[in-house]
């Protein structure tokens, strides 16, 4: 488990889950994507985020195992 208040420190920890908590598009946004793009998954109640871009970030890319 990682606890920060830095982004960065999160995604480049080893974890498999990301739980998004800051709320609103930004920085929130940002975070979700780099964390997507990293083939973390992510858990977010962000209503605003998924309002507005739920549909985007639900067929954002995964990389591939072994990739």
């Amino acid at each position: 488990m990682v606890w920060s208040e830095s982004a960065e420190d999160v995604l480049a920890a080893d974890v498999d889950v990301i739980v998004e908590l800051a709320g609103g598009l930004d920085p929130a946004g940002g975070w979700v994507r780099k964390a997507l793009e990293a083939g973390k998954s992510v858990v977010t109640a962000n209503k605003k985020l998924i309002a507005y871009h739920g549909i985007e970030l639900n067929g954002w890319p995964r990389p591939r195992a072994g990739t």
